[in-house]
């Protein structure tokens, strides 16, 4: 086994003291790990758009960036820059958020929902939106239009029989959407207006080819990329196009600097021309987006967080972010304040100064480690998935991770978790649905039990005879077994509500908590479970999260769990209410642990590492405005009221609410109640939170805010 030590040294990466940041922050990659979408540059300055809202900006031609987060989105599907001031982002649940002072503040409106919605905006308040559904006949083609920023949508074009994939402005008054004349078609079809989509008339061009991309240098002059890797050029509005040839492969992405320089983009290469598409060559880029001043320097942006510069034409390019993994990360155990093991493909990472640093412990023979547990600062077990050339699925460290060895355990295979109750007694259960038992540390293992389990989700013993174990099978949907004697018996409880269960953990011999996720209905929520009966009964409740993946007990009453979306399920009260938290990934989080209420690590997909030191910062919805202690419990009135359809709610909490949840409720002058937010226990401070009243109908509600004894009451109208 090989050991590597890395010390993060970020090039010219500006970042804040991890210690001093709220709620969730980035360990690896660094300086983050989202998504990166957008880049552009304003002379020196320049702007990067991604994923897990994060912006950001240089002033010296990319040499050092400073990272802001926006916490109002977690998806950026579309980026539209007018300057480096003024841009929307297109982010999840039909929002358009929109900043005309460079990100300090934001104000938010809609689009249409439907399916595959493909935006363009030509300007902050002129927008249009083209739908499709690609799969059914059941929506066709529609272009809506907004002249106000996306306040309002009125149809503006719609084609029953067209599937229409790209939309482009050259100019605020003509514009081109192209696609096809069918759903299987691949008959190419163009509507054009020349009068900023007063009226839309389409060119039949005669064309057979399946567009994937557009761009128009100018009125007249255009280019479209095919799915065979074929482009297509015109240089009279789309009349009539010239076949430039093939470049080999499917063509994602098409776009122009100038009326000579452009780039595509496919599956596997970028290729560049300077002679307006008469000739492409590869050029080497880093990542999909990225910015080229047209001179010789380029920034490149991408997956987990990638940033790159080169300032010869590409011929040598500066990586300006760092990560020790890059893979999928496992599972994570946290030993103490300072020590720390994630379990990954084919690697074992540990810090030993709480995520500052991180040693790196590579064996070859292990494909991917899937669970990590440490019965102490020295004594740890690892097993994993897919081990080489017969070699055992178990390994043990006596020495905290500097050396690891293969126990006996050769029929072992594909180790989902494993467990220690003691020193001696420890579990093991596969991928498959045995059950494996050592009884001297590990060192030997037998088989206890097999079961017709597909995924073994969690395993957890509360002593070395009583354990619990979670998963789903082939026959039916989620399975928790409990087993009395060490594993000799098992009974089995179906949980047919729950498609997948994916862990279990104990807060005591009778209170647990399990978690998952149902696929076989529509709303694809995630759902937790909890027993205070030593596992008799369950009762579940739906949360849409999606999916749920592992839990984490913090104390006597904190619950953690971690879901996709970068989302973590946090519970104060032992599992009653959760709040929803959005940390700083915007994908899978699969395991997480926490050391205490509020000192927590959680990992996901390509190397992901992240780390709280204040129990997640605020749950979503709500936004600290100050942390000023205020006298006086109080809900101030809303604003705008009137509204249509937000309105911000504001409140303030004079003193930490670590014995009294705070909930904001909404009611209808029948008393019913239309909206319920359980914000759990708040520190003291002023707080906001924005109320979308879109599915409701106009009249007068109540906003109740309610914390211990402490209750307040404001009337609000909402008026469409």
């Amino acid at each position: 086994m090989k050991k590597f030590i890395f010390s993060f040294l970020l090039l010219s990466i500006a970042a804040l003291n991890i210690y001093a940041q709220q709620g969730w922050f980035w360990l690896n990659p660094l300086p983050q790990g989202n998504y990166l979408s957008y880049v552009n540059f304003w002379g020196n300055n320049g702007l990067i758009i991604g994923n897990g809202g994060n912006l950001l900006k240089s002033t010296n031609l990319g040499n050092n960036w400073i990272i802001f987060n926006n916490s109002a989105y977690n998806i950026a599907y579309q980026a539209f820059v007018f300057d480096q001031n003024t841009y929307s982002i297109a982010v999840e649940n039909n929002r358009l958020l929109k900043t005309t002072n460079g990100g300090n503040n934001w104000f938010s409106s809609s689009y249409i929902s439907g399916e595959y919605p493909n935006l363009f905006f030509v300007n902050m308040q002129t927008g249009y939106a083209v739908y499709n559904n690609f799969y059914t006949y059941s929506y066709p083609f529609k272009l809506y239009k907004t002249t106000n920023g996306g306040v309002n949508w009125s149809l503006n074009l719609s084609d029953t029989s067209a599937v229409m994939r790209t939309i482009i402005f050259p100019d605020e008054n003509t514009g081109y959407i192209t696609g096809s004349k069918g759903i299987w078609s691949d008959s190419v079809l163009i509507y054009k207006t020349t009068n900023a989509g007063v009226v839309w008339y389409p060119i039949n061009t005669g064309l057979n080819y399946e567009v994937r991309s557009s761009y128009f240098t100018n009125g007249n002059t255009g280019y479209l990329g095919c799915h065979n890797g074929i482009i297509l050029k015109t240089t009279n509005g789309g009349i009539n196009w010239q076949n430039m040839g093939s470049q080999g492969n499917s063509i994602s992405k098409i776009h122009f600097i100038n009326s000579n320089t452009g780039f595509i983009n496919s599956q596997l290469n970028t290729k560049k021309t300077t002679n307006a598409g008469l000739n492409w060559v590869n050029i080497i880029i880093p990542e999909i987006n990225f910015y080229y001043d047209g001179i010789s320097n380029y920034v490149s942006v991408g997956g987990n967080g990638g940033i790159s510069k080169s300032s010869n034409n590409g011929l040598n390019w500066i990586n300006y972010s760092s990560s020790i993994h890059n893979g999928y990360c496992n599972d994570i155990e946290t030993v103490n304040q300072n020590i720390c093991f994630v379990a990954c493909d084919g690697i074992i990472l540990k810090s030993s100064n709480g995520g500052q640093n991180w040693s790196k412990y590579e064996n070859h023979n292990m494909a991917t480690y899937s669970s990590i547990f440490f019965l102490n600062e020295l004594t740890g077990y690892a097993g994993g998935l897919f081990s080489t050339n017969g070699y055992t699925n178990i390994q043990k460290t006596t020495n905290s991770g500097e050396n690891w060895f293969d126990v006996n355990a050769q029929n072992v295979i594909n180790i989902y978790n494993i467990f220690f109750p003691t020193t001696q007694t420890g579990y093991a259960a596969t991928k498959w649905g045995s059950f494996f038992k050592s009884t001297d540390s590990g060192l030997n293992w037998f088989q206890t039990g097999s079961f017709d389990l597909f995924d073994q989700g969690g395993l957890f013993f509360i002593d070395e005879n009583t354990g619990y174990s979670a998963g789903h099978s082939y026959s039916s949907f989620g399975h928790i077994r409990k087993t009395t004697n060490g594993g000799i018996n098992w009974t089995e409880t179906n949980v047919d509500s729950i498609d997948m269960l994916n862990d279990i953990k104990f807060l005591n011999s009778f209170t647990g908590f399990t978690c998952g996720y149902y696929i076989s209905q529509e709303m694809n929520n995630g759902a937790v479970g909890i027993t205070t009966d030593q596992g008799i009964t369950w009762s579940f409740q739906n949360l849409p999260v999606g999916k749920i993946f592992e839990l984490s007990i913090a104390d006597s009453n904190t619950v953690y769990a971690c879901c996709e979306n970068g989302k973590i399920l946090k519970s104060t009260d032992v599992g009653q209410n959760w709040q929803v938290y959005q940390s700083c990934y915007s994908d899978y989080i699969v395991s997480l642990d926490f050391i205490n209420q509020n000192t927590g690590y959680a990992v996901g997909y390509w190397g992901t590492i992240i780390k709280t030191t204040d129990g997640g910062g605020s749950p979503i919805g709500i936004e600290p405005i100050s942390n000023i202690v205020p006298g006086e419990f109080r809900l101030f009135q809303n604003y705008p009221n009137p509204f249509n359809p937000v309105t911000k709610i504001k409140f303030s909490i004079p003193v930490s609410s670590q014995s009294d949840v705070v909930n904001i409720f909404i009611y209808d002058v029948t008393g019913r109640e239309v909206r319920n937010y359980p914000l759990g226990n708040l520190k003291a401070g002023i707080y906001s939170i924005d109320f979308d009243g879109t599915e409701l109908a106009s009249g007068v509600y109540f906003c109740q805010l309610a914390s211990g004894v402490y209750l307040q009451t404001k009337k609000m109208v909402l008026i469409k």
